[in-house]
């Protein structure tokens, strides 16, 4: 699977999209995430999400991601919109896939990145 993590509106990733063969996932400004499960054990790592758009889908298939700005937000308000945005882009950066492009964010280390880490 291809996480496309994008602006809300651009023409240059529809068109991508349109001639993709592969199942995808895309984050953009204005979709709303909810953090349905976050498991990160020796035995098992899991991090669920959903969306009105995408149906409790598990961030550990995949395979390759693209940053092409954007931002994740929840259903909550500035300050759970922050914490979602901080949990998924440590979760995302850490992960051991394809990565093409750059999350622009002002991140910083956390504790999820730590214990990511650890567990490594």
């Amino acid at each position: 699977m291809i996480l496309i993590y994008s602006k809300d509106v651009d023409d240059f990733v529809n068109d991508v999209i349109n001639c993709l063969d592969e199942e995808f996932v895309r984050f953009s400004e204005s979709d709303k995430i909810n953090i349905n499960e976050m498991e990160f054990s020796n035995i098992n790592s899991s991090y669920s999400i959903k969306t009105d758009f995408i149906k409790n889908t598990d961030l550990e298939s995949v395979k390759s991601i693209w940053f092409n700005g954007g931002g994740v937000t929840s259903y909550g308000d500035e300050y759970e919109d922050r914490c979602y945005e901080i949990l998924t882009d440590s979760y995302l950066l850490q992960k051991k896939t394809y990565k093409l492009g750059k999350r622009i964010a002002d991140f910083e280390t956390n504790r999820l990145d730590v214990m990511l880490e650890a567990k490594r």
